[in-house]
């Protein structure tokens, strides 16, 4: 009855001649099954990848000055 976690992989890289992104960072972590779907269904809805949604609310985190996981509501 515990926690079911599952295996997920963002990677958040590019093409090192590509001059649009800056990202080559490779950022790997597990979680939730529900967690999984959520972002998935995001990205899906607009056509888009996990790492962009991701990307995006990690961003959208730091612009707003949050400094702690207890300050995300």
């Amino acid at each position: 009855m515990g926690t079911n976690y599952k295996f997920d992989t963002c990677r958040i890289q590019t093409k090192k001649d590509s001059k649009m992104s800056k990202k080559s960072e490779t950022f790997v972590f597990r979680t939730t099954e529900e967690n999984h779907k959520y972002v998935m269904d995001l990205a899906k809805a607009e056509d888009l990848t996990p790492s962009y949604v991701l990307n995006r609310m990690v961003k959208a985190f730091r612009e707003r000055g949050i400094d702690s996981p207890f300050d995300i509501k």
